[in-house]
């Protein structure tokens, strides 16, 4: 929790301490995804994204708090360690929850989410 609290005090990701899994409607989602189109592991996917719509987030519950935890700021090689894989987890969790209007190719899907063999 300390690496997620100074990631959130530095701007990095959303309030850490939520249990609400929806994001409200006036939530700026364009906005997020802008903020990491440039990043080197899913940037261009963020682009694609961008690019055919955003499919607005249909699941989730919102449970009065604070909206889910999110990526808010890029992460252009400032972090590293324990940091930068929160950041991408913050991402990995966020992602499906943001969708492509259009099916998304397997390759997309595999650099957005980190997998690699």
């Amino acid at each position: 929790m300390n690496v997620a609290e100074h990631l959130y005090t530095q701007g990095y990701i959303s309030y850490p301490r939520t249990e609400t899994t929806s994001y409200p409607a006036n939530f700026d989602l364009k906005g997020v995804l802008q903020q990491q189109s440039n990043n080197p592991k899913w940037g261009d996917v963020v682009k694609k994204v961008l690019s055919e719509g955003i499919n607005k987030p249909r699941s989730g519950e919102d449970k009065g708090d604070h909206p889910p935890i999110t990526p808010m700021k890029p992460n252009n090689g400032q972090l590293s360690g324990g940091r930068s894989n929160l950041i991408s987890s913050c991402m990995r969790c966020c992602s499906p929850q943001i969708g492509m209007k259009s099916k998304p190719s397997t390759e997309s899907v595999v650099r957005l989410i980190g997998y690699s063999h």
